[in-house]
């Protein structure tokens, strides 16, 4: 969960609580008003009115924030797919990052070129860095999504690569 879902919820949260704590200090001024012999209640349930507008209106911002999250969760993969173009690469190498070590070793980097025949143009690609040997995983070509009209947007699939 990132820190923008956290938000989101922390403001979900705080609005219908706090419409909650505005109906329950309405029906409470409401039983306050019922228990005392105060001949001229209007002044004191006109009080009650605001509480309860209030209440409604938070409660009902933090309902349309839910519901609006809620139909708003689209993943990364989802975004990919719709908003992309795939691609099938030819597989040029398989290269062990020797620059970056950690206790686990070197990661490695599959590199691809597709031709585009629209443009008379080569485009490589990298993918992101691959903590296990990729050899025995592939085969001579790789899935890539660009995007439709910038090809140095792109996304390597090695989601066949267990991690």
């Amino acid at each position: 969960m990132n820190t923008t879902d956290r938000f989101l919820k922390l403001g979900i949260l705080l609005f219908v609580f706090s419409g909650l704590f505005f109906f329950a200090s309405a029906i409470v001024f409401i039983s306050n008003i019922s228990k005392t012999n105060i001949e001229n209640t209007t002044d004191y349930s006109i009080l009650t009115v605001p509480l309860l507008l209030c209440a409604l209106l938070l409660g009902m911002i933090g309902y349309v924030f839910y519901t609006r999250s809620k139909k708003q969760q689209i993943t990364l993969t989802d975004i990919i797919h719709k908003y992309t173009k795939e691609i099938v690469a030819e597989i040029t190498d398989v290269r062990k990052i020797t620059t970056i070590t950690y206790t686990e070793g070197s990661p490695y980097r599959i590199e691809a070129q597709w031709y585009d025949e629209k443009e008379n143009c080569i485009y490589t690609f990298q993918s992101q860095n691959i903590w296990i040997d990729p050899k025995k995983y592939i085969s001579d070509t790789i899935t890539v999504r660009v995007h439709p009209r910038n090809h140095k947007k792109y996304w390597v699939d090695i989601s066949s690569i267990p991690k």
